[in-house]
């Protein structure tokens, strides 16, 4: 006899999450296309494009892509105080898989006090992987942040609804300049899922030059632990693996 599978209770909820955040940032991205033509925006709409080299594609800790060149867009601003954003990024692979994940957002900003903000986002992300055993899998997330000028913290929901995995990520991270020429940003990441969990720390450095053209690299330290024989939500298991990547971005 077939046992049929039961979604737990966080995956409902998750579901029902993600369709609220697609429709609210499906809405959002409509009308604020439409209020900037008006002038009405919060913000003008923010624009970028990106392409570089990554030896490891990440999804919440785990790989999805190898030796991946990429090339990517995000457009975002505000309407009535609440961010609304989409982007979309090509990972082709070495193995000759193209991969691609498309997006929504939003998100908006609370100021508790003088020096701290909380950050409250959503998102949901389709991720078409064109290769076998990762299906194509659409991950909803909500996260908060407390915004600072000493190390902020954070902290992720997410649910992968055909991978059938759900979890939550915690991390730190501060941003500063050195000697007033790069951006810094160290950062600490622990992700806790149904089915694997993994630590992960990195260093990511960039410079601007003539507010548009953005050059950036990063390096990183993963280690995942596996709790289950067979990989059905990452191509490989990355133990104790160092990760570069680095490229370039184009602010309009």
């Amino acid at each position: 006899m077939t046992k049929t599978k039961k979604t737990p209770i966080i995956g409902t909820a998750m579901n029902k999450i993600t369709k609220i955040i697609s429709l609210i940032a499906a809405l959002g991205t409509s009308a604020f296309a439409a209020e900037q033509t008006k002038g009405n925006l919060d913000s003008p709409i923010k624009a970028s494009i990106q392409g570089g080299y990554s030896t490891e594609y990440l999804v919440y800790g785990v790989t999805y892509a190898s030796d991946a060149p990429f090339a990517g867009f995000a457009i975002q601003s505000e309407y009535y105080g609440i961010e609304f954003g989409v982007n979309g990024i090509a990972t082709p692979s070495s193995n000759g898989l193209n991969q691609s994940a498309w997006g929504v957002g939003l998100g908006k900003n609370f100021k508790l006090n003088q020096n701290i903000s909380a950050h409250l986002t959503g998102d949901v992300r389709r991720y078409l992987t064109g290769s076998s055993p990762v299906p194509d899998t659409t991950f909803s997330e909500v996260g908060l942040a407390l915004e600072n000028k000493l190390i902020t913290p954070y902290v992720k929901g997410a649910y992968g609804i055909e991978v059938d995995q759900y979890g939550v990520v915690a991390g730190l991270y501060k941003k500063f300049s050195l000697f007033s020429f790069l951006d810094v940003t160290p950062a600490f990441e622990y992700g806790y899922f149904n089915d694997y969990r993994y630590y992960l720390g990195k260093v990511g450095i960039s410079k601007t030059f003539f507010n548009h053209l953005e050059i950036f690299a990063e390096g990183a330290y993963i280690n995942n632990l596996i709790g289950v024989p067979n990989l059905t939500f990452a191509t490989k298991a990355l133990t104790d693996q160092l990760i570069g990547t680095g490229g370039i971005r184009w602010h309009f």
